[in-house]
């Protein structure tokens, strides 16, 4: 993944936006963790962007990765389970408002 070669087309900027609304919903949701890096990644394989979060509990830091669809592509750093878990409730309620 790149964060160097975005193509600046109508489904990048869909895309973008989708991520943007996903980011906001997590950090008003999420009040035991902190948001510490929010990074766009650009899958040249797949030709899709991608959302890393990073997140910071104590001493404490883990990465999930978020595409515009609502799903969870990768954890970094052993994330827990009750992150995860409140995650992907949160990217159902996402899913739902953005139909």
């Amino acid at each position: 993944m790149n964060t160097s070669e975005y193509k600046e087309t109508e489904s990048y900027k869909v895309d973008i936006e989708y991520l943007d609304f996903i980011q906001q919903a997590i950090e008003d949701e999420i009040s035991n963790y902190v948001i510490t890096e929010a990074e766009n990644l650009w899958d040249t394989d797949e030709d899709r962007i991608y959302r890393a979060l990073t997140f910071n509990r104590g001493m404490r830091y883990c990465k999930v990765v978020i595409t515009p669809e609502c799903f969870i592509k990768a954890t970094v750093n052993k994330a827990p389970s009750s992150l995860i878990t409140d995650i992907c409730n949160i990217l159902i309620c996402c899913l739902y408002d953005m139909k």
